[in-house]
């Protein structure tokens, strides 16, 4: 029982808190990560680019969606993975989850909740 206690602490320790972000320094950092993750320059990055655009395999795609977990505090389901296909869907899922009041983009997942975005 104790372990599990201490377990959970750990794990909620590790957790950033979900704060607002200001969108275009949300934007900013985003881009920051993609290019820290994947070795790319800003100027790669547009928002119609996908993983195979930016160079990232699968593996490459999952550990920046994770990175972008562990940066602002989100836990982005298999579900939600799925649909991560763009640097858009991306951001706009990120600004969503947020606490962004709305997402205008129209396809974010996490606002939309019954778009789909095709296979990965």
């Amino acid at each position: 029982m104790i372990i599990l206690i201490l377990a959970r602490v750990f794990y909620e320790t590790r957790k950033k808190p979900v704060t607002r972000w200001n969108p275009d320094e949300l934007e900013e950092r985003v881009y920051e990560i993609i290019m820290e993750r994947l070795g790319v320059d800003k100027a790669q990055i547009i928002p119609q680019a996908t993983a195979q655009d930016l160079g990232a395999d699968h593996d490459g795609w999952l550990d920046l969606l994770i990175d972008l977990e562990e940066e602002f505090g989100l836990d982005i389901t298999d579900e939600e993975v799925e649909c991560l296909t763009t640097v858009q869907d991306v951001l706009s899922y990120v600004i969503a989850k947020c606490g962004q009041e709305t997402c205008d983009c129209g396809t974010c997942h996490a606002v939309s909740g019954d778009k789909s975005f095709g296979e990965f």
